[in-house]
Order: structure tokens, then sequence, then C-alpha cells
């Protein structure tokens, strides 16, 4: 797993969020704390695969939340800073 990439998708959906949460509508709020307790427990995921690289649940926990960082993150695909190479379907070589 590309850890520094999942970190890049990390932060620039984090940033995106803290965007959104300064908008009033209340659903808006909502939405944004479900994706900020999601990144949240993608990056425990992460830094435990990190510590236990030879431990197959902790790399695969960190596999998927890193899945679902890529699919939260083609919300901004028009975004300046959002990278082609983090889309879903991008194969990595």
């Amino acid at each position: 797993m590309d850890f520094a990439m999942f970190r890049e998708v990390s932060a620039f959906l984090d940033k995106r969020v803290d965007e959104g949460v300064r908008e009033p509508v209340p659903r808006a709020l909502h939405a944004a704390e479900a994706k900020q307790r999601v990144f949240n427990e993608a990056g425990s995921a992460v830094e435990l695969a990190e510590a236990l690289p030879e431990e197959p649940s902790a790399q695969a926990a960190a596999e998927v939340y890193f899945a679902v960082l890529r699919m939260l993150a083609t919300e901004y695909q028009s975004h300046e800073d959002y990278r082609l190479e983090w889309w879903p379907e991008h194969e990595e070589e």
C-alpha cells in the first residue's frame, strides 16, 4: 500500500470537509462530521498497518480505508488540488 498517497488523499479530503463546515446548512455539517470520523478511523488503520507490516488483517483494513478515501475524494475531482492518480479505478504500477 502506498502510505504516502494515503496521507495525501486524507489531507486533501480533510481540507475539503473543513471548507464544507463553513456552510450554514446543518446537513452539510453532519456529513462533514461523519466524513471526519471516517478519516480518523482511516488514519488509525494506516498507523497500525505501518506499525505491523507483517500483519495481514492490519494491511487489509488500511487498504479498505484507502479505497473508501479515494471514493470520497471523487466528490472533489474538479478541485485544482485533486490528483487523477487518486481515482479509485486507477491501477497502481
